[in-house]
C-alpha cells in the first residue's frame, strides 16, 4: 500500500475534512481470526467488569486484557489496518492504550464530548491531538447505541463546552455511524462524538478502541500500572517492522 494510493488519499481527505473515516471490513485483511476469538471472550461476561460511570457498559478486566494483549495487538500488524491508519493519517502512530467495550441492553447515551480539550487553563488528553481506531466486533445500528460524530468539529474549537453543545444541534453535521462486524473507524480525538442511547433490551454493542499518539514521547504518560507492558509489546512488534 502506497502513500499516494487512491484508497489512502480518499480516506485521508475524509479524515482531514470530517475528522473521521470509515474503513470497511472488505479493505482489512486477516481479521476473521481476531473477530472469532474476541467473540469467544464476549460470550463470557465473567471476563468483563462493569463501568460505574456508564450504565450497561463493560470493559475487559485488566487481568483478561493482559492475558489477551497479543490477540488485540498482533491483529494491528497481521492485518493491514495499522499500516493503513498510518498512511491515512500521514504519519507514524504510536499506541497509548486499548480497551474492549461491551454494551448490553437499553443504555443511556454517553453524552457529546471531545477526548482532547482545553478548559479552565488546563489541557485534557493529548496535545497535539492524536487518533483513535475503533474496530467493531458485532454489527451496530442506531438502536444499538452506535457512535455519532459532529462532522468537521475537530477544526472548530473555541475551548468552550457550551459552543460544543451548540454544534450538536446542527443535524446536517451529525453522522450516525451504523457498521457491520469487522468495520473500523479512524477518528481525530478532538472530534465531538457520542455513543447514542440503545433503545432495545437485546441490543449489543462490541468494539475495541485503540488510542494513538503522534510520537513515542507521548506514550510516557500512559506507562502506568500494567499498561506499560501493553505499550512495550506494541513497540517491540513495531520495531521489528521498521527497516
Amino acid at each position: 500500500m502506497q502513500f499516494f494510493n487512491e484508497f489512502i488519499t480518499s480516506h485521508r481527505q475524509k479524515l482531514f475534512l470530517d475528522g473521521f473515516t470509515i474503513i470497511k471490513k472488505k479493505n482489512i485483511s486477516n481479521l476473521d481470526n481476531f473477530l472469532n476469538k474476541v467473540n469467544n471472550l464476549e460470550n463470557n461476561l465473567d471476563n468483563f467488569e462493569n463501568q460505574k460511570k456508564q450504565k450497561g457498559a463493560y470493559t475487559l478486566k485488566p487481568t483478561v486484557q493482559q492475558q489477551n494483549k497479543e490477540l488485540f495487538l498482533d491483529t494491528l500488524f497481521l492485518s493491514n489496518i495499522f499500516e493503513s491508519c498510518c498512511l491515512i493519517a500521514g504519519q507514524q502512530l504510536y499506541l497509548t492504550n486499548f480497551k474492549h467495550y461491551l454494551t448490553k441492553g437499553k443504555t443511556p447515551a454517553l453524552g457529546w464530548h471531545r477526548d482532547t480539550y482545553y478548559r479552565k487553563n488546563k489541557f485534557t488528553g493529548l496535545i497535539p491531538t492524536g487518533y483513535k481506531l475503533a474496530i467493531y466486533t458485532k454489527n451496530v445500528t442506531e438502536n444499538d447505541g452506535c457512535t455519532a460524530f459532529v462532522k468537521g468539529s475537530h477544526r472548530i474549537d473555541f475551548n468552550n463546552k457550551y459552543f460544543d453543545y451548540f454544534l450538536t444541534y446542527f443535524s446536517n453535521k451529525i453522522r450516525k455511524v451504523e457498521l457491520d462486524k469487522g468495520d473500523a473507524v479512524l477518528f481525530n480525538v478532538n472530534l465531538i462524538h457520542n455513543r447514542l442511547k440503545a433503545s432495545n433490551f437485546n441490543s449489543i454493542r462490541a468494539v475495541t478502541i485503540y488510542g494513538f499518539a503522534l510520537s513515542h514521547h507521548y506514550q510516557e504518560k500512559y506507562l502506568n500500572d500494567n499498561n506499560g507492558k501493553i505499550i512495550d509489546y506494541f513497540n517491540s512488534e513495531l520495531k521489528k517492522r521498521i527497516s
